[in-house]
């Protein structure tokens, strides 16, 4: 079973991807990670973001020198061999992750790379996609798509408790806008562009708690694998 699980940044698709791999025993690939994994490469090499052809050779490097496992930690993401994860939450990144990823030459050297990893992994035990275009671009024919969504405010003041959790300074108002702008990026970008597929179920976690979205979400599964 190949489950997708897309939307924009704080609507909690990561938190609820992950309780749904443990609690079906799936694997699990946050193809977000991919970019802003590509995003530090470009900013520790000191890459034009604007240069396609730098953009793109650094997703193809990505991929020889990436990997993405679980650890005590959770899921982590290392580089050549160092644990990253906690340097690809960095706001920075995260505003670079959203110019490479509007790039057409980066999502096409990672494409073949996630649609390989979910065919495999979806073939094995089954795997949870998490991203923002796994279920139109990535796994077209996933067997259950779903799309979260929030309010922005709330979305916001997530990502502030986040940071601040990590003893992080945040600035709410500085959030919120790089938020919206980010969205409008995402939504409007040329390729694969942040959208609901046709036949995602659309989940708001605006006024829910991480187990009431999990329980909406094993629903779903129930009711569609039972078709």
């Amino acid at each position: 079973m190949i489950i997708t699980i897309d939307g924009p940044a704080g609507v909690g698709k990561g938190t609820l991807s992950k309780n749904l791999a443990t609690h079906l025993g799936f694997h699990y690939l946050d193809t977000g990670t991919l970019y802003r994994a590509t995003a530090f490469i470009c900013l520790k090499d000191n890459c034009d973001l604007q240069n396609t052809q730098q953009t793109a050779k650094a997703a193809i490097s990505l991929l020889e020198r990436y990997d993405f496992k679980p650890t005590e930690a959770g899921f982590c993401t290392f580089i050549d061999g160092e644990n990253v994860q906690r340097s690809l939450r960095a706001d920075e990144v995260g505003s670079a992750a959203s110019v490479v990823a509007a790039q057409t030459e980066v999502r096409q050297a990672l494409k073949a790379f996630q649609q390989q990893f979910a065919q495999e992994k979806g073939a094995d035990k089954g795997v949870i996609m998490d991203g923002r275009d796994t279920g139109t671009a990535i796994c077209p024919d996933a067997d259950v798509k779903f799309f979260l969504e929030a309010d922005p405010k709330i979305r916001a003041e997530r990502r502030v408790k986040e940071l601040q959790d990590m003893g992080k300074s945040a600035n709410f108002d500085e959030i919120y806008q790089a938020m919206v702008e980010r969205d409008a990026r995402d939504a409007n970008r040329k390729t694969d562009p942040l959208i609901p597929a046709k036949d995602a179920h659309i989940l708001d976690t605006s006024m829910l708690c991480v187990e009431e979205v999990l329980q909406k979400a094993l629903s779903v599964i129930t009711s569609e694998s039972g078709k």
